[in-house]
Formats: structure tokens, sequence, C-alpha cells
């Protein structure tokens, strides 16, 4: 368990340099009057939150974890700079300059195939030393999963720019009311510190979802950002919950 808490705790971390990278680059893409002071507030949290990504990584000691997320961590600690970079060429309004913005697009790439190989390693795992469930506690965490599950189906169905028409949005709602429901009626069986966690978390995976749907009926560029915006800022509260319900149930 101490691994898994590890782990989730580095979670939490490149979620966040992930959604500060993307409001910024957000920014760039729509260029608003006060662009430069906007980047240059938000300058200081890029690299905090990058040397906070380092220093979680410290804390991994699973090697073959290790590994992959030392990837990950080394080509999401390159946003700091790249944006920079490309902020001045979009300041300077330059079309013959692109070099850093074609930079920050290969990393953000790179970025993608590297946490996609983490979280799919991710996924094999399997706990040696969980602590034992009631039937209870054992239908929360069956329905947590039941909900990450349609995350997973919606993304399935989502080109990478969006814009996509589902045949049966409402279906997706329907399910992720009633794995809620089942979810938190599990969740209630839980001892305090964990049950407000997990209802932190259905609650955070519920608007994490909506924000999908949005995202999916968004047609225009600045459409799609705010919604994949407010789905990040969503996933981080999501995976904020689930790094403090594993170090709790870690007894860490």
């Amino acid at each position: 368990m101490s691994d898994l808490a590890a782990a989730t705790a580095f979670d939490v971390r490149i979620a966040r340099l992930s959604l500060l990278a993307a409001t910024y680059q957000t920014w760039l893409m729509v260029e608003p009057g006060d662009l430069r002071a906007r980047t240059d507030a938000l300058a200081p949290r890029l690299d905090a939150a990058a040397a906070d990504l380092t220093s979680a990584l410290g804390s991994i000691r699973h090697p073959e974890d290790r590994a992959r997320a030392a990837r990950l961590a080394e080509a999401a600690s390159r946003w700091p700079r790249l944006l920079a970079e490309a902020r001045g060429e979009v300041l300077v309004k330059d079309p013959a300059r692109t070099s850093a913005a074609e930079a920050l697009v290969a990393t953000d790439e790179e970025v993608g195939r590297a946490l996609l190989a983490y979280r799919q390693f991710r996924s094999q795992w399997v706990l040696s030393d969980a602590p034992p469930e009631v039937p209870t506690v054992v239908g929360w965490l069956e329905a947590r999963r039941d909900l990450e599950r349609i995350e997973a189906a919606l993304g399935e169905r989502m080109p990478a720019d969006g814009g996509v028409s589902l045949a049966r949005p409402e279906a997706f709602r329907q399910a992720v009311e009633e794995a809620a429901g089942r979810a938190r009626a599990g969740a209630a069986a839980l001892d305090d510190a964990r049950r407000v966690q997990a209802l932190s978390w259905i609650e955070a995976q519920e608007r994490a979802i909506a924000a999908m749907l949005d995202l999916a009926a968004a047609r225009s560029p600045p459409e799609r950002a705010r919604a994949s915006l407010a789905y990040q800022s969503q996933k981080l509260a999501v995976l904020e919950a689930t790094a403090e319900y594993t170090r709790l149930t870690a007894g860490l």
C-alpha cells in the first residue's frame, strides 16, 4: 500500500502541472490583451509544480514504476521553459518564428505517450497487502471502478481535438447516476476520514465526466479549450481525493 500511496501522490503532481500547462497554452491560443501579465503570474506556479513533481518522484520505490514515472517527469518538466519560449514567439508576432511552438507540441505528445504507458503499467498492479474490507465497502470500490470505466469508455469515443457527436449522451449520464448512487451507499460504511475522501472523489468524478460530455459537444477551439480545462481541473480533484484515501487506507 505504501508504494500505491507514493504513486497516487505522483499522480496528483503530474495532474497539477498538466492543468497549469494547459491553462498557459490556452492563453497562448486565445491571446488575451493581458497575456504577458497573466503568464508572468502563472510562471512561478509552473516552476513550483515542476519541482513538486520531481520531489514526488523521489518517493516512488518500485523500480519499474519509478523508471516510467521518471520518463514522464522528465518530459513534463520541460513545460515551463518551452511555454515561456512559445510566449515569446506569440508576443513578437513573427510567423517565421515557430520553433518553440513546435517543440512544445512535440513535448505535449511525448508527455501523452509517457502518461499512457505509465497508467497502463499501473493498471496491472495487484495489491498484496491491501487491508480486508467489509462487503458494503467492497460495493463502494466496485462502483468506483464502474465510474472509472465509464470515463474510459467515453474517452475512447473522443478524438484528440474533441468535437465528436455522441449517439446517446444520456446513456452515459444515466450510467453515472446509477454507479454514483451505489458508490455513495457503499461509502457510508467507511470510517469517517475515508468516507469524506470517498464522497469527494465521487462528486469530482461526476463533474469530470460531465466536463467530458461538454468537451464532446464543443465545436469551436475556444469551447474545447474551456471544456478541456474544466475536465482537467475536476480530474485533479479526483486524483487528490484518491491520494488521500489511499494514504489513509495504508495507515500513513
